[in-house]
């Protein structure tokens, strides 16, 4: 929870456990999952990462793609009288809108994916911690 800012609910089935947030302010979606089965403890963390598509691509191919568009447009047919420099103009200009689109979700995704393996981190050295302490102590054998 303070990893994320948000209280997000727990559900618990016996000893597995799993905390998750639906769509926050910023349009995430998590889910934690810890489960034991069998003596071993799994840690799961899940983001879905559509409405960070929607994001990015809706903006950038929108404000960059349609409005530098048009600008290319104006620049090509009014200042420079020639627009057949559109024919290659408009297609370099949306594979670079495109470009910047993908750069942003791929560099914003690896943050969340980076963000999320520490967490998954903290909380396995948490579990290990606690199951050392409450793990029973046998005595030496003679």
């Amino acid at each position: 929870r303070r990893a994320v800012g948000n209280s997000g609910h727990v559900t618990q089935l016996g000893r597995s456990f799993t905390w998750s947030i639906g769509k926050t302010a910023t349009g995430r979606t998590l889910e934690v999952s810890v489960s034991v089965r069998a003596g071993r403890t799994r840690i799961t963390v899940d983001e879905n990462l559509s409405s960070l598509i929607g994001a990015v691509y809706g903006p950038v191919g929108g404000g960059m793609g349609g409005g530098g568009s048009g600008i290319m447009v104006a620049i090509m047919e009014g200042a420079l009288h020639r627009p057949e420099f559109l024919l290659a103009v408009i297609p370099l200009w949306l594979l670079t809108t495109y470009g910047t689109a993908r750069a942003v979700f791929s560099g914003t995704s690896r943050r969340r994916r980076r963000e999320l393996t520490d967490l998954a981190d903290r909380l396995a050295a948490v579990i290990e911690d606690e199951i050392s302490q409450t793990a029973p102590q046998f005595p030496e054998p003679r």
